[in-house]
């Protein structure tokens, strides 16, 4: 899922890095290297500080978020506080955030028993899950037909093969 961890917007005082709330740590190093190139030729001309906000960061996580960002760009960075992220305004937003990364796909056909269909984002089923077929996915679910199966919605590591929460 590289490019869809880190969506980067600009507001009149800030730039604003928003990492989905799933990600881990190793993804958004990685789209962090991709993105720094490109976000550093705009610091060429701008000194504006950096709020990075979304998701909950250790310490430690902070401290190699802020040394890659330094190592390319000379930048205030500021990670919202965690007192920020609590409460209803965090589940909203919560919210917002994995709607709008969340990858889709869609299945035009019924899952007969047996068959198993996994995804790390957002699954359609536009037919029936019948009785011994699973649908595992990281994000949602729709099934426009019958759920006689198994719909396991949020599943959002694989460790050996199989979606786990």
């Amino acid at each position: 899922m590289l490019g869809n961890n880190i969506k980067i917007s600009q507001t009149t005082n800030e730039i604003i890095l928003n990492v989905n709330v799933i990600a881990e740590i190793d993804e958004i190093i990685a789209e962090l290297e991709d993105k720094l190139p490109k976000l550093s030729e705009f610091y060429q001309t701008s000194t504006m500080p950096m709020r990075v906000t979304g998701r909950l960061f250790t310490d430690l996580e902070i401290e190699k978020v802020k040394k890659l960002i330094k190592s390319q760009i000379d930048v205030e960075i500021r990670f919202d506080d965690v007192s920020d992220l609590l409460g209803l305004h965090a589940i909203k937003r919560t919210f917002e955030v994995d709607t709008d990364i969340s990858e889709t796909k869609f299945i035009q056909c019924s899952l007969r028993s047996g068959q198993r269909k996994e995804y790390p984002g957002s699954l359609v089923i536009c037919g029936d899950v019948n009785a011994g077929a699973e649908v595992i996915a990281g994000g949602n679910i729709m099934i426009m037909g019958a759920l006689r199966g198994l719909a396991h919605a949020g599943a959002n590591r694989k460790q050996n093969g199989y979606y786990i929460s």
